[in-house]
Protein backbone atom coordinates (compact mmCIF):
# COMPACT_ATOMS: atom_id res chain seq x y z
CA UNK A 1 0.00 0.00 0.00
CA UNK A 2 1.49 3.09 -0.86
CA UNK A 3 1.89 5.75 2.09
CA UNK A 4 -0.88 8.25 1.06
CA UNK A 5 -3.29 5.62 1.02
CA UNK A 6 -2.14 4.04 4.25
CA UNK A 7 -2.82 7.50 5.61
CA UNK A 8 -6.19 8.44 4.34
CA UNK A 9 -8.04 5.30 3.85
CA UNK A 10 -10.75 4.65 6.76
CA UNK A 11 -9.08 1.59 7.15
CA UNK A 12 -5.38 0.67 8.13
CA UNK A 13 -4.19 4.05 9.54
CA UNK A 14 -1.81 2.97 11.57
CA UNK A 15 -0.44 -0.70 11.54
CA UNK A 16 1.35 0.03 7.43
CA UNK A 17 4.31 2.06 8.59
CA UNK A 18 6.98 0.74 6.67
CA UNK A 19 6.63 2.92 3.66
CA UNK A 20 7.80 1.56 0.37
CA UNK A 21 9.13 3.70 -1.92
CA UNK A 22 9.92 7.01 -0.53
CA UNK A 23 13.51 7.32 -0.62
CA UNK A 24 13.91 11.07 -1.44
CA UNK A 25 15.34 13.50 1.71
CA UNK A 26 13.16 16.05 2.22
CA UNK A 27 13.85 19.79 1.30
CA UNK A 28 12.26 22.77 2.51
CA UNK A 29 8.36 22.67 1.92
CA UNK A 30 6.38 26.17 0.93
CA UNK A 31 3.03 25.99 3.47
CA UNK A 32 0.32 25.07 1.55
CA UNK A 33 -2.89 27.10 2.16
CA UNK A 34 -6.16 25.32 1.87
CA UNK A 35 -9.34 26.59 1.94
CA UNK A 36 -9.82 29.11 5.60
CA UNK A 37 -10.75 26.76 8.33
CA UNK A 38 -14.05 27.02 10.08
CA UNK A 39 -14.13 27.55 13.99
CA UNK A 40 -14.94 24.37 16.36
CA UNK A 41 -18.26 23.16 16.49
CA UNK A 42 -18.86 21.89 20.26
CA UNK A 43 -19.80 18.57 20.16
CA UNK A 44 -22.34 17.74 23.33
CA UNK A 45 -22.84 14.54 24.10
CA UNK A 46 -26.33 12.56 23.65
CA UNK A 47 -28.13 15.80 22.78
CA UNK A 48 -29.33 15.75 19.78
CA UNK A 49 -32.67 15.53 18.85
CA UNK A 50 -32.55 13.11 15.79
CA UNK A 51 -32.60 9.57 17.15
CA UNK A 52 -30.08 7.69 15.83
CA UNK A 53 -31.50 5.09 12.70
CA UNK A 54 -32.82 1.54 13.40
CA UNK A 55 -33.10 -1.07 10.46
CA UNK A 56 -33.94 -5.02 10.63
CA UNK A 57 -30.17 -6.63 11.60
CA UNK A 58 -28.25 -7.50 8.21
CA UNK A 59 -30.18 -5.21 5.97
CA UNK A 60 -27.70 -3.06 3.88
CA UNK A 61 -27.77 0.93 2.94
CA UNK A 62 -25.67 3.08 0.89
CA UNK A 63 -23.10 4.73 2.64
CA UNK A 64 -24.45 8.31 1.58
CA UNK A 65 -27.55 7.91 3.65
CA UNK A 66 -25.17 7.66 6.74
CA UNK A 67 -22.44 9.43 5.80
CA UNK A 68 -20.90 12.60 4.59
CA UNK A 69 -17.80 14.95 3.61
CA UNK A 70 -19.70 18.03 5.88
CA UNK A 71 -16.55 18.87 7.54
CA UNK A 72 -13.67 20.75 7.57
CA UNK A 73 -11.21 19.41 10.27
CA UNK A 74 -11.42 16.20 12.36
CA UNK A 75 -9.35 14.58 15.17
CA UNK A 76 -9.22 11.11 15.75
CA UNK A 77 -6.73 8.80 18.31
CA UNK A 78 -5.73 5.48 17.82
CA UNK A 79 -4.43 3.34 20.39
CA UNK A 80 -2.18 0.44 19.44
CA UNK A 81 -1.05 -2.66 21.73
CA UNK A 82 2.42 -4.15 21.09
CA UNK A 83 3.60 -6.85 23.57
CA UNK A 84 3.76 -4.85 26.58
CA UNK A 85 3.83 -1.62 25.10
CA UNK A 86 0.74 1.00 24.67
CA UNK A 87 1.06 3.53 21.45
CA UNK A 88 -1.08 6.48 20.96
CA UNK A 89 -1.62 7.99 17.78
CA UNK A 90 -3.13 11.24 16.56
CA UNK A 91 -4.74 11.63 13.64
CA UNK A 92 -5.18 15.53 12.45
CA UNK A 93 -7.25 16.01 8.60
CA UNK A 94 -7.60 18.85 7.51
CA UNK A 95 -10.52 18.99 4.15
CA UNK A 96 -11.11 21.86 1.77
CA UNK A 97 -12.21 22.30 -1.42
CA UNK A 98 -9.60 24.31 -3.63
CA UNK A 99 -7.62 23.93 -6.88
CA UNK A 100 -4.67 22.45 -8.24
CA UNK A 101 -2.85 23.64 -10.90
CA UNK A 102 -6.16 25.27 -12.39
CA UNK A 103 -8.49 21.99 -11.34
CA UNK A 104 -11.27 22.33 -9.34
CA UNK A 105 -10.19 19.51 -5.91
CA UNK A 106 -10.43 17.86 -2.78
CA UNK A 107 -7.81 18.87 -0.82
CA UNK A 108 -6.91 16.87 2.44
CA UNK A 109 -4.04 17.52 4.64
CA UNK A 110 -3.31 14.72 6.83
CA UNK A 111 -0.94 14.41 10.04
CA UNK A 112 -0.58 11.27 12.03
CA UNK A 113 2.03 11.22 14.90
CA UNK A 114 2.97 9.46 18.12
CA UNK A 115 6.19 8.85 20.14
CA UNK A 116 8.04 7.67 16.83
CA UNK A 117 7.34 9.22 13.84
CA UNK A 118 5.01 12.05 12.07
CA UNK A 119 3.64 12.04 8.75
CA UNK A 120 2.17 14.63 7.07
CA UNK A 121 0.73 14.78 3.48
CA UNK A 122 -1.16 17.33 0.97
CA UNK A 123 -2.97 15.87 -1.41
CA UNK A 124 -5.15 16.46 -3.74
CA UNK A 125 -8.39 14.90 -5.74
CA UNK A 126 -10.88 15.33 -8.31
CA UNK A 127 -14.13 16.26 -7.10
CA UNK A 128 -15.54 12.94 -8.83
CA UNK A 129 -12.73 11.28 -6.19
CA UNK A 130 -12.04 8.91 -9.19
CA UNK A 131 -8.32 10.73 -9.71
CA UNK A 132 -5.21 11.58 -7.50
CA UNK A 133 -3.86 14.99 -9.07
CA UNK A 134 -0.84 15.68 -6.91
CA UNK A 135 0.59 16.41 -3.85
CA UNK A 136 3.54 15.19 -1.14
CA UNK A 137 3.85 13.46 1.53
CA UNK A 138 6.70 13.81 4.23
CA UNK A 139 7.58 11.24 7.13
CA UNK A 140 10.19 11.54 9.85
CA UNK A 141 10.76 8.46 11.67
CA UNK A 142 13.27 8.41 15.11
CA UNK A 143 14.47 11.74 13.37
CA UNK A 144 15.25 10.50 9.74
CA UNK A 145 13.32 12.29 7.52
CA UNK A 146 11.90 10.95 3.98
CA UNK A 147 10.19 12.90 1.19
CA UNK A 148 7.69 11.70 -1.38
CA UNK A 149 6.35 13.48 -4.35
CA UNK A 150 2.84 12.25 -5.56
CA UNK A 151 1.91 11.81 -9.26
CA UNK A 152 -0.86 11.69 -10.90
CA UNK A 153 -2.57 8.21 -11.15
CA UNK A 154 -6.17 6.69 -10.60
CA UNK A 155 -7.71 6.29 -7.46
CA UNK A 156 -7.87 2.52 -6.37
CA UNK A 157 -11.69 2.89 -4.82
CA UNK A 158 -10.73 0.46 -1.98
CA UNK A 159 -8.58 3.49 -0.50
CA UNK A 160 -10.76 6.00 -0.64
CA UNK A 161 -12.68 7.25 2.77
CA UNK A 162 -15.86 6.03 3.31
CA UNK A 163 -17.65 9.41 3.36
CA UNK A 164 -16.22 10.44 -0.07
CA UNK A 165 -17.51 7.17 -2.21
CA UNK A 166 -20.28 4.91 -2.33
CA UNK A 167 -20.63 1.83 -0.86
CA UNK A 168 -23.08 -0.91 1.02
CA UNK A 169 -22.55 -0.72 4.45
CA UNK A 170 -24.81 -3.50 6.54
CA UNK A 171 -26.30 -2.69 9.82
CA UNK A 172 -25.33 -4.74 13.12
CA UNK A 173 -27.60 -2.88 16.04
CA UNK A 174 -27.64 0.34 18.12
CA UNK A 175 -25.40 0.82 21.27
CA UNK A 176 -24.19 3.61 23.35
CA UNK A 177 -20.42 4.57 22.18
CA UNK A 178 -18.46 6.57 24.58
CA UNK A 179 -15.36 8.50 22.32
CA UNK A 180 -13.07 11.45 23.55
CA UNK A 181 -15.53 13.40 21.71
CA UNK A 182 -18.14 12.31 24.06
CA UNK A 183 -21.13 9.56 24.99
CA UNK A 184 -23.41 9.16 21.98
CA UNK A 185 -26.54 7.20 20.75
CA UNK A 186 -24.79 5.03 17.66
CA UNK A 187 -25.28 2.61 15.10
CA UNK A 188 -23.14 0.05 14.11
CA UNK A 189 -22.52 -0.96 10.40
CA UNK A 190 -20.19 -3.30 9.15
CA UNK A 191 -18.00 -3.24 5.55
CA UNK A 192 -15.65 -6.19 3.54
CA UNK A 193 -12.56 -4.84 2.61
CA UNK A 194 -9.19 -5.81 1.06
CA UNK A 195 -8.07 -6.00 4.58
CA UNK A 196 -10.82 -7.52 6.09
CA UNK A 197 -14.23 -6.64 7.55
CA UNK A 198 -14.25 -3.02 9.15
CA UNK A 199 -16.81 -1.60 11.58
CA UNK A 200 -18.15 1.79 11.68
CA UNK A 201 -19.98 3.59 14.77
CA UNK A 202 -22.58 6.48 13.11
CA UNK A 203 -24.17 9.37 15.71
CA UNK A 204 -27.03 11.25 14.64
CA UNK A 205 -26.09 15.03 13.59
CA UNK A 206 -22.33 13.54 13.12
CA UNK A 207 -21.30 13.34 9.65
CA UNK A 208 -18.67 10.88 9.26
CA UNK A 209 -17.97 7.90 12.38
CA UNK A 210 -17.18 8.94 15.91
CA UNK A 211 -15.45 5.34 15.93
CA UNK A 212 -14.31 2.65 13.72
CA UNK A 213 -12.08 -0.14 13.35
CA UNK A 214 -8.37 0.91 12.28
CA UNK A 215 -6.55 -2.79 12.39
CA UNK A 216 -5.53 -5.04 14.84
CA UNK A 217 -2.51 -5.11 17.40
CA UNK A 218 -0.48 -7.37 18.05
CA UNK A 219 -2.60 -9.73 20.27
CA UNK A 220 -4.88 -10.16 17.58
CA UNK A 221 -7.25 -7.46 18.96
CA UNK A 222 -9.05 -4.53 17.08
CA UNK A 223 -7.64 -1.21 17.15
CA UNK A 224 -10.21 1.72 17.04
CA UNK A 225 -9.79 5.45 15.75
CA UNK A 226 -11.92 7.37 18.59
CA UNK A 227 -13.34 10.64 17.75
CA UNK A 228 -11.41 13.70 19.58
CA UNK A 229 -13.18 17.26 17.93
CA UNK A 230 -14.65 18.09 14.65
CA UNK A 231 -15.23 21.23 12.73
CA UNK A 232 -17.42 21.77 10.35
CA UNK A 233 -17.48 24.62 7.23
Amino acid sequence: MKLWRTILATGVLVLCLLFAGCTTPAPEQSPVTPAETAAPVEITSLTTPAPPQTFEPAITVRSASVFEPDFSRVEYRITTVSGEQTSTTLLDMDRSITEFQGVPAVFYRTSMSNENMTVISNVYFDTDMETLLGGSVNQTVQGNSIYQELSPEPLDQSGIMLWEKETTLTYQGNETVTVPAGTFNATRYVIPTTYGEFTYWAAPGIPIPIRYTAGIDSNGNPIYAEMVRIERP
